[in-house]
Order: structure tokens, then C-alpha cells, then sequence
């Protein structure tokens, strides 16, 4: 942010300078170099947008039924933010961890006192910042100097702050409206904007998605079911509501102080209570700004309030803010049964990448056979889409393929072949097992038009395809075989764990499958490092052991014990490469790097 910008030049001044002097000292103010992990906000947040979002990944709504409703915070969960934004992994604290250096150049130059700017009044009935403005309730702390940081990022990115208000047009009006409904403060609605960039496709490589950004484990907490047809977590209006739920229990816990709400909202309920223990704060006595916390939540609450201050006040930071309407976008339609999306979009007169983007919970081509009977359907095309309707048969809502079992078959080699699931199979067919026989007939729903790029295999071909078009990229099939891990494999190809799940839309911690398969595209010239030389930067100092095979000890286990890979270790021990386990007493040969290990 430019230091002219009146507001914030006077409010860096006095308190900066004695914050300075009392001898704290942060990555903030310091300017210490990041780790890959914690790269600069501006890099992650823009590469979530032209590459991650871009890319992307219910069974009924939330339950209101409240003994279903546990407490979702034990000490030890965390809510890993989209890995689209901060590529964050489950075992991570749920935050923002991009810190962002302040210039340096000794003191701040004087200036006037600050004040609100000279803006145009905007009318609440009709603009909706104006309505949110109206319910703004929180302290915004200008004077913080985390907050500060993080108002500097957005003042110098407004072409990115026009991108997420853009996306975020579609949903604002009925966050706001649910968050005025509930009671909460209307900072709120911006949360999406930090979590996932007001992107409901966005997702982590620690496995959380929507725009709030819900792991699977707390969004089933919450009510929300997640399979095969539905991802609840994407659904705009069951996140909102499940978002609301959750952040008013965790308020409730923490006496309705919102700082420390959403520091556990990010967090973990457990990490702030033991923080606010080690501090020896109780009660009301706790403040956020003086807990020691994960750097990615301290960054996080402050990251909201530097957005809510300026949309509370736009021209202080050289801003000017998008018109959004303040009404409705989007109506909810009851449509009585599952329904192919392609067929609804002919009926709403609107193409599927459009009706996708309004239900972005929609994992494949058809809604949940069990419901939700509903699509989310755009303001001018629901009273179209209702009269077409009506007059369906609901016969041909969805279309089937009769399959004839051929001998050896299998039900998960069939579901493969026609992109469906096993369960999906056993329960269109009525099947208590996965056992059938030649002959058996089977009804196999199938899309009635191409597959819309926005379901979640349309998305994940997508970005295979980019990758594969990539002349800088090799494009490996892999086979999982016993012992492999991500960890194992990736340092086979000279890659990562992070980018093998990206590339096949897995968890970074998901558990591979003997026999699954994994598209790997390293790059040509890494992949190349990796077979012809050693790390440059180390001498190699190679030593040759012999190691007898444990209880539990496989492939995979002793290479990552000795950080080798599976390929050389079966290349040194031929005579056990073809067996399918090792057993107790084999001896192996191992040529290990002594420089290269880590422990």
C-alpha cells in the first residue's frame, strides 16, 4: 500500500514506531525470507486464480436435528485453509500464513490525522456493501501492525480484489442475508474472500473445499454429507449454514469475542484454549493479539479485518469498490426428482457450465438420487425452467444403458468402464453385494450430453490435459504398487507429494491402493536430474550396508527409513524384487549417501 494513502499513512506513524521500540519483532516488520510453504500473499492468491481455482476439486442438507450435533473442536482438529489459496495440508493450522514485509526505511513520514474518506453516500436498499456496512460490528484495528501488513497487500493488488468481488457477486447477497438472519456480524461475509477467494471449487491438498472451506470430518460434524454425487462443502447455501452454525458455537465458547472466534475457526478450538492457558488468560481476560499462536492463524484474523476495514471505507486505500445489487441472484427450485444437469440447463435455457456454477456442489452429471430435489437456479431463468418442467415426463429425466455381465467381470472393472462408482451400482441395482454373474443385467445411469467440465471428473481431466500439453512436463502413468507411498513416489520422480495429489485430486495424506493409478508430470528437466546425478549441492559419499528385514517391514518402509528409492533398492536385491513381501531375515543390500540423510 502506498505510504500517500491518507488513512493509513497517519495510523502507521505513532504506534509502529513505539510497537518498534518495545522490541517485538515479526516476519512482518523484519523482512525475512519465506519458505515455500509461506510464500509471499500476492504470488499464492494470484496463482490461485489463473491456476489453482481455475482447475478446482448432498445428500440432504445440515441436520437440525441437535442431538446429531457433537462438538466438532476436540483439541487436536484443525481446518486447513484451500491449498487453491495456501496449500495448507490437514496436519496445518486452517490460516493464512503468508506474511507480508512492510518498507523498510526508517521512519514513517509525518502526516495529518486520519479520518473516514469523502465517498459518495451508497444507498443500502439498493447497494449491498452499503447494507453490509450498515451491519458491520467489529473493531477493525487499524493501529495493529499485523493489520496494517495485510491492508498494504490488498491497497497494492486492487485488480485482484476486483477479480474475488467479481466471483463473489454470485453468493454475497445470501450470505449476507443468512448472516443477518442469524445475528452475526456482517465482517462475516467477507470470511469466503480469505478462505477460498469466493471460489466453491476451491480445494486443499489438506482436503478441505467450498468457500468455507470445511474439512470432511467437521463438515459431517456439521451435517453436511459428502459422496460420490454431492460434496455438501461446495453447496453455497448448506456451507453458509453449516459456516453459521459453527462460528456461533465457537462465539459461545469464547463469550462472543469474534477475534478469538475466528482464531479457532482457523485454528482450532484446542490450540486457542492452550494458547490462552500457557498465557495464563481466563475468560474474558484472553485477547487475541497477545496469544502465541500458529503464524498462519495470527496472520488470519488480521487479514479480515484489514478487507473489512476497507470495504468499510474504501477510498482510504485508493479503492474503489464494484457495484453489487442488493437483491437476490438466484432462486432455489424444487425439482421433485433427480434430473440429468444438462437436461435441466435446456429447460432453464442457460448452457451447464453456468447452471454448475450456481451448484457447485454437483459432483457428476445429475443431481443425488436421493436429494436434494432442488437446483439453485439464476433469478431470470426460474420461472423458464419452472414451466419446462412441468411438462417432463419423469421418465426422461434420466437416461440408462442396460449392461450384460460377461464372464469375469467385476462390479469395480464395470463401474470403471462406465465412470460410475460401486456403490452407486449396488444400490441403482439392488445389489447387497459386490458379487454378480454372467448373464446378470445391470442399469447403469449414463449422461445424456457430454460431461460438463465443472463436475469433479471434468475438472480433474482439465487440468490433466493442461499438464499434459505442457512441453516443460513429462506425463508419467503410474501403477501403485505394495510399499508405495506419495512420499516414495514423488521422490522417485523428482517431484512432490503436494503436486502428485494437485495432479490427481487426492489428499496429500490419502492411503494409495495396490494397483490405483496416478498421472504424474514432473518437470522433463528435473525428472532427468533425478535419474542421471546426484544433488549438485552435496558430495555424494556412498556407503553399502546390510540390512535384515524386520516384522512389518516392506519396500517402501525401509526406503523411506534409509531415504532411498523403491527402484534402486529392488535394483540392489534382485533376487527379492519379485517376491510380493518380504519376509522376516531376508538381507538386503542398501548403497545409501551418508550426507544425504536426514536422520
Amino acid at each position: 500500500m502506498a505510504i500517500g494513502s491518507p488513512m493509513l499513512r497517519s495510523i502507521l506513524s505513532i504506534p509502529t514506531i513505539v510497537w518498534a521500540l518495545a522490541g517485538c519483532s515479526t516476519p512482518f516488520l523484519t523482512g525475512q525470507s519465506q519458505s515455500a510453504s509461506q510464500s509471499e500473499f500476492e504470488s499464492v492468491q494470484t496463482a490461485s486464480e489463473e491456476r489453482c481455482l481455475k482447475d478446482g476439486p448432498i445428500q440432504s442438507p445440515p441436520t437440525k436435528d441437535p442431538s446429531l450435533k457433537v462438538n466438532p473442536c476436540p483439541d487436536h482438529e484443525r481446518i486447513p485453509l484451500s491449498g487453491a489459496v495456501t496449500g495448507l495440508t490437514e496436519t496445518e493450522a486452517h490460516a493464512t500464513s503468508h506474511q507480508l514485509e512492510i518498507d523498510q526505511g526508517g521512519r514513517l513520514p509525518e502526516s495529518k490525522a486520519a479520518g473516514p474518506s469523502e465517498e459518495p453516500e451508497m444507498n443500502p436498499d439498493t447497494e449491498l456493501f452499503a447494507r453490509m456496512r450498515q451491519g458491520f460490528r467489529l473493531d477493525h484495528r487499524l493501529s495493529e501492525p499485523r493489520v496494517q501488513a495485510q491492508a498494504r497487500w490488498f491497497e497494492k493488488n486492487p485488480a485482484y480484489l476486483d477479480r474475488v468481488f467479481d466471483r463473489g457477486s454470485k453468493y454475497l447477497y445470501h450470505i449476507v442475508e443468512s448472516l443477518e438472519t442469524s445475528g452475526l456480524p456482517l465482517e462475516i461475509a467477507l470470511l469466503p474472500l480469505v478462505e477460498s477467494a469466493f471460489d466453491p471449487f476451491a480445494y486443499s491438498h489438506g482436503r478441505a473445499s467450498g468457500l468455507w472451506q470445511f474439512i470432511p470430518g467437521t463438515a459431517r460434524l456439521q451435517g453436511l454429507t459428502i459422496d460420490w454425487w454431492f460434496d455438501g462443502r461446495r453447496d453455497v447455501l448448506y456451507s453458509t449454514e453449516a459456516a453459521i452454525d459453527y462460528l456461533s458455537m465457537l462465539n459461545r465458547q469464547f463469550k462472543g469475542d469474534w477475534e478469538l472466534t475466528l482464531a479457532a475457526y482457523n485454528g482450532g478450538i484446542g490450540n486457542v484454549r492452550k494458547s490462552i492457558r500457557r498465557r495464563g488468560n481466563h475468560g474474558n481476560a484472553a485477547d487475541f493479539w497477545t496469544l502465541d499462536l500458529a503464524k498462519e492463524t495470527e496472520a488470519y484474523v488480521p487479514k479480515l479485518l484489514a478487507i473489512a476495514a476497507l470495504v468499510a471505507d474504501p477510498g482510504a486505500f485508493n479503492y474503489e469498490l464494484p457495484s453489487i445489487a442488493n437483491e437476490p441472484v438466484f432462486d432455489e427450485v424444487d425439482i421433485g426428482h433427480q434430473i440429468d444437469l444438462a437436461l435441466a440447463a435446456q429447460l432453464a435455457m442457460l448452457d451447464v457450465e453456468t447452471l454448475y456454477r450456481f451448484n457447485p456442489g454437483l459432483n457428476q452429471w445429475a443431481t443425488h438420487p436421493d436429494g436434494p430435489h432442488r437446483l439453485i437456479v439464476p433469478i431470470g431463468a426460474t420461472q423458464t425452467f419452472r414451466e419446462n418442467l412441468m411438462t417432463l415426463s419423469p421418465t426422461s429425466r434420466i437416461a440408462w444403458e442396460r449392461y450384460k455381465v460377461k464372464s469375469g467381470d467385476t462390479l469395480s472393472e464395470i463401474a470403471d468402464r462406465f465412470n460410475v462408482s460401486t456403490q452407486v451400482l449396488m444400490r441403482q441395482n439392488d445389489l447387497n453385494t459386490s458379487r454378480i454373474r454372467a448373464g446378470q443385467a445391470l442399469l447403469i445411469p449414463k449422461a445424456i450430453g457430454p460431461e460438463s467440465s465443472l463436475t469433479a471428473n471434468g475438472r480433474l481431466a482439465s487440468r490433466q490435459r493442461r499438464l499434459a500439453d505442457d512441453p516443460d512436463r513429462s506425463h508419467i502413468s503410474y501403477t501403485v504398487r505394495p510399499g508405495d507411498s506419495l512420499w516414495t513416489i514423488a521422490r522417485k520422480y523428482g517431484t512432490t507429494t503436494k503436486a502428485i495429489a494437485r495432479w490427481n485430486h487426492i489428499g496429500e495424506k490419502s492411503m494409495l491402493q495396490i494397483g490405483q493409478a496416478l498421472q504424474l508430470y514432473p518437470k522433463k528437466a528435473r525428472a532427468l536430474r533425478t535419474v542421471t546425478s546426484p544433488r549438485p549441492s552435496l558430495q555424494k559419499v556412498e556407503r553399502t550396508i546390510r540390512y535384515t528385514v524386520k516384522p512389518g517391514d516392506s519396500f517402501g518402509r525401509i526406503a523411506n527409513r534409509f531415504q532411498v528409492s523403491i527402484a534402486n533398492l529392488e535394483r540392489w536385491n534382485p533376487e527379492h524384487a519379485k517376491e510380493k513381501y518380504l519376509q522376516p531375515g531376508d538381507r538386503l543390500v542398501i548403497k545409501i549417501n551418508v550426507k544425504q540423510l536426514t536422520q
